[in-house]
Order: C-alpha cells, then sequence, then structure tokens
C-alpha cells in the first residue's frame, strides 16, 4: 500500500508536466435546456429504469441489474430541463423508460498511460472514452427508441503542453459528453411529444392493467 502512493503521485505529476489534451468527437450537438422557459404548470411524471453493460456482451436481461449511478445521472438531466418530476413506480408514471449505458473497457490504454507517464509524456499515448446510451420510452400507446453515442480522446505527448492553456481539460471533457447524452435524450423525449401528462382516461386504463 505505501509503495502506490508514490506511484501515484508519479504518474500524476507526469501528466502535470507533460502535454495533455482532450479532442471531442461531437457526435452529438451540444444540448442546452431553455433556462427561460418557466416550470410546466403540470409536471410529467416519469419512472426510468438504467442498467450498465458491457458492449462487447450480449445483454441478458435475466441477468441484468439496475445501475444507480447511471440512474442519477438521468434524472440530473431530466431536473435540468424543468418539465418532469420522478416517481419510484411505473404505475405512478406518465413516461416509463429503461435504458442501457454501454462501456468498453480497453486495459491497453492504461497500459500505455503508465508508460507515456514514466517517460514523462517523450512516448505518445492516447485513450477514447466512449458515451453509448440505449432507451426506450413509453407514454400509455407511443413509444420511441433511442439511439445515443459520442466520445472523446485525450492525447498525452510532451510536445502538446504548448496547447494546454487553449485547450479543454480532459476529465471535463469526458464528463461534459457524458452528461450531454442525456440531456439531449431528455431533450429528443420532449421533441418527440412523450414528455406530457396523461389524459385521465389512459391513466385509469394503466392503473387497472398494473392491478
Amino acid at each position: 500500500m505505501t509503495r502506490a502512493i508514490p506511484l501515484f503521485l508519479l504518474l500524476a505529476t507526469a501528466l502535470n508536466l507533460t502535454g495533455c489534451i482532450s479532442f471531442r468527437a461531437n457526435e452529438l450537438p451540444t444540448a442546452r435546456f431553455d433556462s427561460s422557459q418557466p416550470a410546466a404548470a403540470q409536471k410529467t411524471k416519469v419512472y426510468s429504469q438504467w442498467y450498465a453493460q458491457q458492449s462487447r456482451n450480449h445483454w441478458d436481461t435475466s441477468s441484468a441489474t439496475p445501475n444507480q449511478y447511471i440512474q442519477q445521472r438521468f434524472d440530473r438531466a431530466l431536473d435540468e430541463s424543468n418539465c418532469c418530476t420522478l416517481v419510484n413506480k411505473p404505475e405512478l408514471a406518465d413516461v416509463v423508460l429503461r435504458g442501457t449505458a454501454y462501456s468498453e473497457p480497453n486495459p491497453a490504454a492504461g497500459i500505455a498511460g503508465m508508460i507515456s507517464g514514466f517517460t514523462f509524456g517523450a512516448i505518445p499515448c492516447w485513450a477514447t472514452t466512449k458515451v453509448h446510451l440505449d432507451a426506450t420510452a413509453r407514454n400509455g400507446a407511443e413509444e420511441r427508441t433511442y439511439d445515443l453515442r459520442d466520445s472523446a480522446t485525450m492525447v498525452v505527448w510532451l510536445p502538446l503542453i504548448v496547447a494546454m492553456p487553449f485547450s479543454e481539460n480532459p476529465i471535463k471533457a469526458e464528463a461534459e459528453i457524458d452528461a450531454n447524452a442525456y440531456r439531449t435524450l431528455v431533450l429528443r423525449m420532449q421533441r418527440d411529444g412523450l414528455l406530457k401528462p396523461r389524459s385521465d382516461a389512459a391513466q385509469n386504463a394503466q392503473s387497472s392493467l398494473t392491478q
């Protein structure tokens, strides 16, 4: 354990002293909610269930378990929209959503990063962070499926140190493409007309089905 701390400090120092910048693929346009729009008089009730899965494996729904960390990221985006409220049971919701966030582990990128860190950036390395969301949302008889993807590539190389003051922080870039994917999902659901309260007749029909 005591040896791990100096190793961590060495790698952190190396990244600070070498050029480390990030490039976004921008596969998804930047999504922003209209802050001037007043809150809806009647907010749409949303229930969601999110799962995490490595994209290399087939997603077996029988063994999948909900992922609260991913769910919180969607909940945060929904809260920013100021149009909806979250409920903890599908029978209470106007909109029911089931989503999966896929990850693609790349062990080779970690090894390359260690080599570059030990050489203080003399040997370049890069790693790509990918965001992939797959979701199905239903409001009564209306149903939509969404597939959202984006990525950002972090490059570590000593000559890039001159570009660091003019480029985006790599950690911030990775966090932003992730948050932007969830905001984009909410905006597309709004555009498709899903984020609206159901009529009393539709709610009564749904209640009778769940009883």
